[in-house]
């Protein structure tokens, strides 16, 4: 066989550019990625509030902590109920989220278990527990009084350092909320990532990306320049803002998204704008997210479910940039490669074979009907062209050349040969 890699061109060769994980992005006339540090927001189960995350918890100094110290109910013999946490500030964080349902907690630095008690689990007091290799609990007790989060409403009840590409889990695991969620029965223990309505948050300055002011177009373009907002992929169901104007919902986490951004929504200030992933359960994804969330052979069973699939994790996986285009983008480059000679009953030979046929379908975004020549560029020589007109929004385009046995040479396995690759350049 014959391999290829793409690369792309709009109006100029696409450069290489931002950071992450950069998945075949737009070639268009700019591309402001957007990846890195985010801000990650969990309020309370239901509607969650506009763009503007909330602000931190109460300070994690606020709990009280004792070592060798333990809670036990008068009442029963409830210990309290198990919550992921790998450090006693993340147990007694853990205690301010759960609210009235957590009136204290015990760490246990042994095995880096969390255990919150309610009213009724620490209704007997606490005592001191004295362990023949010393103490391996940590009591937390919660303030009677602890300080009221600022409004608004609902309040945010965490805040914590998001990454994009990243997801949820992860998160919330670096910021010493939960332990590994691999081990042992961690896992099972959704509260953090489940219960709560999580919103990911960013800014970022329009000063190197052409804003819209021509509303003949729609699309948040300056003369013949579209500006969009692109997702290369989201998992599990999410509503997208700009400044507090939703743009969309992502359903799909297979599926790239692209918002035209308008002048009505952007703000020209340097830092002014504010996007926002809401992820709500009350997108109707159809289980459209990768088959092994939530459990397979070599991955844990989760306890989670979301229409009826099994869910793990959230999160914006891959990146996401914001992108002008002056006559049209390129979004996909798509080359299949056919063997032109008879079907081959023993293994090819360099420069004696039939030859091969490269079909690249190259996708295309435009935000009004264009026209233009679309080329392809194989670095063995071969070369096609195309005269298009385009439709406004997503459009193919399928060009073909050949690549001859004296152009290119075989790629074989590992092991087996050699493994060249040709690039192939489409403008």
């Amino acid at each position: 066989c014959v391999l290829v890699t793409a690369t792309l061109a709009a109006a100029l060769v696409w450069p290489a550019l931002g950071s992450g994980l950069v998945d075949h992005p737009f070639a268009a006339d700019s591309v402001k990625y957007l990846d890195g540090v985010w801000q990650a927001t969990a309020y309370p189960g239901g509607p969650a509030p506009g763009p503007t995350p909330g602000p931190p918890p109460p300070p994690m100094s606020n709990c009280v902590f004792t070592p060798g110290q333990d809670f036990h109910s008068k009442l029963s013999n409830n210990t309290g109920h198990p919550v992921p946490a790998s450090t006693k500030e993340g147990c007694c964080g853990a205690c301010h989220i759960a609210g009235t349902a957590c009136v204290a907690a015990t760490f246990d630095t042994h095995d880096a278990q969390c255990w919150i008690k309610d009213a009724q689990d620490a209704s007997g007091g606490s005592y001191i527990r004295h362990d023949p290799l010393g103490p391996f609990l940590i009591g937390c007790l919660k303030p009677a009084s602890p300080p009221a989060p600022p409004s608004p409403s609902p309040p945010a009840v965490m805040t914590i350092t998001g990454t994009v590409p990243g997801d949820l889990i992860t998160d919330l695991q670096t910021a010493g909320l939960i332990g590994d969620p691999l081990h042992e029965l961690i896992y099972k223990n959704a509260t953090l990532w489940d219960d709560y309505v999580w919103v990911y948050s960013t800014t970022f300055s329009m000063a190197d990306v052409a804003v819209g002011t021509d509303s003949s177009r729609g699309n948040g373009s300056r003369g013949d320049t579209a500006t969009v907002l692109v997702f290369d992929g989201v998992k599990m169901g999410a509503t997208i803002a700009v400044n507090g104007h939703p743009i969309g919902t992502v359903s799909d986490q297979f599926l790239r998204y692209v918002f035209p951004l308008s002048a009505a929504v952007m703000r020209a200030e340097p830092g002014a704008n504010t996007l926002t992933v809401k992820f709500d359960q009350s997108v109707d994804c159809d289980g459209r997210w990768m088959a092994c969330t939530g459990g397979w052979d070599w991955a844990p069973v989760s306890t989670t479910k979301q229409g009826g699939a099994a869910t793990f994790t959230k999160g914006i996986w891959k990146s996401v940039y914001v992108a002008t285009v002056s006559t049209a983008a390129i979004t996909h480059v798509v080359p299949q490669i056919l063997y032109n000679g008879a079907y081959p009953t023993e293994p090819l030979q360099d420069g004696s074979h039939g030859g091969f046929t490269v079909e690249v379908v190259v996708h295309m975004w435009t935000s009004v009907a264009t026209s233009g020549t679309t080329r392809i560029a194989g670095a063995w020589g071969g070369t096609a062209s195309s005269h298009v007109s385009l439709p406004a929004g997503d459009s193919t385009v399928t060009l073909v050349m050949n690549a001859t046995a004296s152009q290119v040479q075989l790629w074989w396995p590992a092991g087996a040969g050699k493994q060249p690759l040709y690039n192939l350049t489409t403008t």
